[in-house]
C-alpha cells in the first residue's frame, strides 16, 4: 500500500511538472488573450460584410446611374413631345376656329377670295390662341386656279410681334410688314387691332418658310418644318412651325400625302419654352440636356445662351457650341456617327472628355409621320454625378472605421476591468499560500493538474 502511495505521489509531481511547464511555455496574461480573441472575432465578423458591403455600394450605383439616367432621357422625350403637340393643336384649333369657318364657306365660291375680308376677326382669333398655346399663329391661302398658288398670311404672336404679308396679285408677288400688332380699345366691345410696323416691305414672313422653299407634297397628317431663330424686335426667338392642310376644292389624297392644298394652318411654337423647362430638370450643376435638329442645330438647351453662335443671330451647332460639356458630346456622336442624321434610334454609353473626364452621353430620337426629326441629348460628367454617391461613400467608411476602433478600445477596456478582480484574487491567495507550490493544491475537489495550470496563469 505504500508502495501505491508513493507511486500515486510521484505521478501527480510528474503532472504537477508538466503543468508548470506548460504554464511557463505560454503565460500570457488574461486581459491581452481577452482582446487578442476579440479583435480576432470582430475581424471575422466584420472584414468580410464590410468587402461585401462595398462591392454592392458600387453594384448599387451602377444601378442607380442607370436608372436616373434612364429616367432622365425619358421624363426629357416625353415632355418634349407634349410640349411640341401644342403646336399642332394651335393649327387644329385655327382650323376649327369661327373665323375660318366663315371664310371658308366664301373661298368656295371665291377663290380669290381675300382674307383681308375678315382681317379684324382673323387677328382678334390669332392672337387668343397664340396667348393659349405660347405660339405664333398664322393661316396661307392658295389663291386662284389650282397649281397657281400664290399665298397670303396673317401671323401674329402672343407679345405682339407678328407680320402681314398680302399678295399684290402682279409680278411682286408679296408686300409683307413685320410688326407691332397694336390693340386700340378706344371703342367698347369692338376693339380694332392694327400694325405698327418696323420692317421694310418685301421682308420675309416671320419663321414662314417662302413658298419656293415649301414642300410640294405634304402628310396630310400635318407637318413640321426646321426650328430657326430669328431677331425680331431686337430680341432673339426661337421657333419651330408646324401645319396642317385643307383640300377645299379637291377630295384629301388617299395615300396621305398631296400637294395642291388650299389652306394652310399654321403655328411656329416657342422654343424658349422647351428651353425654360429643360432649366426646371436639372439632376446635377453640370446636367446639360439639348434638343437639336437632325442637322445638329440645337433649339433648346437648359443652359442658358448655349443655343446661340458667337455672334447670337441664330442657332449654335452642337459640336461648335460655347457648353464645353454639350460640344464634348456633339463630336463624340460626330466621331461614331459622322452625321447626326446617321445617328440611331437611341444611345447610352460613356466616353472620355480631355475637359470633363468620363461622361455618360445617352439621347434618343424624336421622329414620327409629321416628318419630325429632331435628337433629345442628355450629356453628364461622371464625377458630377457620382459626387454626392461617392461624399456618401467616404462619410459611410469614416464612420465604420471610427465605431471599429471604438468597439476595439471598448473591448480592451472590458477585458482590463474583467480581469482586474482575478488578479487580485491571485495576489490573495499567492500571499496566503506563497510557502506552497502549485502541486499543493492537489487535494480540491477538481482535476489537480487543470486547477494547476489555471491558478498559475492566474499568478
Amino acid at each position: 500500500m505504500s508502495a501505491n502511495m508513493e507511486e500515486g505521489n510521484m505521478r501527480r509531481k510528474s503532472l504537477d511538472e508538466a503543468a508548470k511547464h506548460v504554464v511557463r511555455s505560454i503565460r500570457i496574461p488574461l486581459a491581452v488573450a481577452l482582446l487578442a480573441f476579440t479583435i480576432v472575432v470582430a475581424g471575422a465578423i466584420s472584414i468580410p460584410l464590410g468587402v461585401l458591403s462595398f462591392k454592392g455600394a458600387d453594384q448599387s450605383i451602377d444601378d442607380v446611374t442607370h436608372v436616373l439616367r434612364t429616367r432622365l432621357v425619358g421624363e426629357f422625350e416625353s415632355s418634349v413631345r407634349n410640349l411640341l403637340s401644342k403646336c399642332l393643336s394651335a393649327a387644329d384649333d385655327t382650323r376649327s376656329s369661327f373665323v375660318v369657318n366663315k371664310y371658308m364657306r366664301g373661298y368656295l365660291t371665291n377663290n380669290n377670295l381675300p382674307l383681308d375680308t375678315y382681317e379684324q376677326e382673323f387677328l382678334t382669333s390669332f392672337i387668343q390662341r397664340a396667348e393659349r398655346y405660347q405660339s405664333t399663329m398664322g393661316i396661307a391661302v392658295a389663291m386662284g386656279n389650282p397649281g397657281n398658288l400664290p399665298e397670303q398670311y396673317f401671323v401674329s404672336s402672343a407679345g405682339g410681334f407678328g407680320k402681314r404679308c398680302h399678295w399684290t396679285g402682279n409680278a411682286t408677288g408679296f408686300e409683307c410688314l413685320t410688326g407691332l400688332w397694336l390693340v386700340n380699345n378706344s371703342m367698347p366691345y369692338d376693339p380694332k387691332i392694327n400694325m405698327m410696323a418696323f420692317g421694310p416691305p418685301g421682308a420675309p414672313p416671320v419663321w414662314e418658310l417662302q413658298a419656293a422653299e415649301k414642300p410640294k407634297v405634304v402628310p396630310v397628317n400635318g407637318v413640321w418644318a426646321p426650328g430657326m431663330f430669328i431677331t425680331l424686335g431686337g430680341k432673339l426667338l426661337g421657333g419651330k412651325q408646324c401645319a396642317h392642310y385643307t383640300w377645299a376644292r379637291n377630295p384629301p389624297p388617299a395615300s396621305g400625302f398631296g400637294s395642291d392644298w388650299d389652306i394652310e394652318y399654321s403655328s411656329v411654337y416657342s422654343i424658349d419654352v422647351i428651353s425654360e423647362y429643360l432649366a426646371g430638370m436639372i439632376a446635377t450643376p453640370n446636367t446639360r440636356m439639348a434638343l437639336i435638329e437632325s442637322n445638329g442645330d440645337i433649339m433648346a438647351t437648359n443652359k442658358a445662351g448655349a443655343q446661340y453662335n458667337e455672334k447670337k443671330d441664330g442657332s449654335a451647332k452642337l459640336d461648335t457650341c460655347t457648353d464645353p460639356v454639350l460640344k464634348a458630346a456633339g463630336k463624340e456622336i460626330l466621331s461614331r456617327y459622322k452625321t447626326y442624321t446617321d445617328t440611331p434610334a437611341t444611345l447610352s454609353e460613356v466616353f472620355k472628355s480631355e475637359q470633363n473626364g468620363n461622361v455618360f452621353l445617352d439621347f434618343v430620337r424624336l421622329q414620327d409621320e409629321t416628318k419630325l426629326d429632331m435628337i433629345a441629348v442628355l450629356a453628364v460628367p461622371e464625377d458630377d454625378l457620382l459626387a454626392v454617391m461617392k461624399k456618401s461613400r467616404k462619410t459611410a467608411a469614416i464612420t465604420v472605421s471610427v465605431i471599429a476602433s471604438l468597439m476595439i478600445l471598448l473591448a480592451g477596456v472590458a477585458s482590463y476591468l474583467f480581469t482586474l478582480p482575478l488578479k487580485r484574487l491571485t495576489n490573495v491567495m499567492v500571499a496566503v499560500g506563497s510557502r506552497r507550490s502549485c502541486s499543493s493544491v492537489r487535494n480540491a475537489a477538481i482535476s489537480s493538474s487543470l486547477y494547476s495550470i489555471f491558478f498559475c496563469l492566474l499568478k
